[in-house]
């Protein structure tokens, strides 16, 4: 990260006293990171934060928005800090990085039920993935598998049950849970339905049988281009003692992320 100058740093300063609400932006529909639950934002980066704004004394409040627009709201001050499984990406590049709190692994999953163990097994196959992810596509398109682009993880694992598709390819924060049959940060309706495959006894175990580390897999939180470069400093030492420790670890098996 740059060196800024002085005089910059104390125009671009959050006031740490404790007294002070830190004003967090959060897009509430990145489960199971940040999502609404009983009115309020939770999830996986909530408890960090709050883990971590203890250790330093600090208040917070927790503002909706959306992942596109954290980095812009950033710099004009509306924020000061930005969280919800936040990746370098054209919407973040804009901004200051903390250093990682997790990172991705990309997984290929299949049914149990279903012999593959190696990608050249896959040519000719038809693969769903996250139609958000354009890197997604361009992997299977490499490998010659049949790409087919996602809006839905429940029509995405559904699909795949129903064998219209051969195999799944998703990071691990979205695909773990779902593996593990933790469905509680999808929305009710999702919820409800993942949950009736199980007891009708529809969904057969889906497996990862290929993990790999994801391109650009990590995953930080944020503040404004040149701005709050003390509370940066703070939280990144939090984070590096939270790993160190097993804390982290701890608050993400909590989510299956792992």
């Amino acid at each position: 990260m740059k060196k800024l100058l002085l005089g910059l740093l104390a125009l671009g300063a959050v006031n740490l006293s404790a007294t002070d609400k830190i004003k967090i932006g959060a897009d509430p529909t990145i489960p199971p990171f940040t999502y609404e639950h009983a009115s309020h934002i939770v999830g996986a980066d909530v408890d960090i934060i709050d883990a971590i704004f203890k250790k330093l004394n600090l208040s917070y409040e927790i503002i909706p928005s959306s992942y596109n627009e954290l980095c812009s709201e950033l710099n004009k001050g509306t924020f000061d800090l930005a969280i919800s499984f936040l990746g370098d990406d054209k919407h973040t590049q804009g901004c200051d990085h903390s250093v990682p709190y997790y990172e991705i692994n990309n997984l290929y999953l299949k049914l149990e039920n279903n012999p593959a163990t190696t990608k050249e097994e896959m040519k000719g196959k038809k693969v769903g993935y996250d139609s958000e992810v354009d890197v997604n596509k361009e992997t299977l398109e490499k490998i010659g598998a049949i790409p087919v682009g996602y809006t839905s993880y429940l029509k995405l694992f559904s699909d795949l049950q129903y064998k219209k598709i051969d195999f799944v390819f998703l990071h691990s924060a979205v695909s773990m849970p779902i593996i593990k049959e933790n469905y509680n940060a999808f929305n009710e309706i999702d919820r409800k339905s993942f949950k009736m495959m199980k007891d009708f006894n529809i969904s057969k175990k889906i497996q990862p049988f290929i993990v790999e580390q994801a391109q650009d897999s990590d995953v930080f939180y944020m503040v404004g281009k040149g701005k709050n470069a003390d509370l940066l400093a703070k939280i990144n030492k939090a984070i590096t003692d939270m790993r160190e420790s097993g804390e982290m670890e701890k608050i993400l098996k909590k989510y299956d992320l792992e």
